[in-house]
């Protein structure tokens, strides 16, 4: 079954998760209509090794597969250029780095359809790889906890049409802020437990160097956004 829907996919240097990530979006249950990646301006190997898969394996799959690059640096821009490149009805968002299922779109789309959802939101459960990683997960998203998160999402592309895109230039916060934007329009939404993603790795900080440096790094865009 294949059904009008775009999945949007922003990465940078996902060199090790990028194929994985790929293969998993291609063999859905429900097929997309088109897969855009967006290169959030990687500086490893992740864009070759993206066009030589679609090279080597389009003519296999239903899904149009598309690796774009506008020279954006962060994830909130890049999924901004997948959106601004779509026609589809539905959108879907995933990161690459994510455990996710072959039935995520068949979920989220048979979800949102029966319940008359514009937004379905999907959760990540976060725990972490040792005890730093946990801290850090308890004092951030919560650990082992359900959190709502754009990955893993799937709403009608007139949404941004009453929220905007999603904020410019911010590499956290953009998320959230969408979020709340949605909750204060008249746009249907809902979280779907069912779709559940996990980290593959890290799922914060594994290390404390790792960990002072993403503080600043997200903190620092997130300031004056709301929520």
């Amino acid at each position: 079954m294949k059904a009008d829907i775009t999945v949007v996919i922003p990465y940078y240097n996902e060199q090790h998760t990028i194929q994985s990530a790929i293969e998993r979006i291609a063999n859905q249950t429900l097929t997309a209509k088109r897969a855009i990646f967006v290169n959030s301006s990687s500086t490893d190997s992740t864009s070759e090794i993206l066009d030589k898969w679609v090279q080597e394996n389009q003519h296999k799959y239903c899904t149009f597969f598309e690796n774009i690059f506008e020279h954006t640096s962060n994830p909130g821009s890049s999924k901004n250029v997948g959106i601004r490149h779509t026609d589809t009805e539905w959108l879907a968002f995933m990161d690459c780095g994510q455990n996710f299922e072959l039935d995520w779109l068949q979920k989220q789309f048979t979800y949102a359809t029966e319940q008359d959802l514009d937004v379905s939101f999907g959760v990540v459960y976060m725990t972490g790889i040792n005890w730093i990683d946990r801290c850090s997960v308890a004092q951030t998203y919560g650990y082992k906890h359900n959190r709502p998160c754009v990955p893993s999402t799937l709403t009608r592309k007139s949404v941004f049409d009453k929220t905007g895109l999603f904020l410019e230039g911010r590499r956290s916060g953009y998320d959230m802020a969408w979020r709340i934007k949605v909750l204060k329009t008249d746009v249907k939404s809902a979280i779907n437990k069912d779709v559940t993603i996990k980290y593959k790795g890290a799922n914060f900080a594994p290390t404390l160097s790792h960990l002072f440096r993403k503080s600043i790094l997200y903190a620092r865009p997130a300031l004056g956004i709301e929520g």
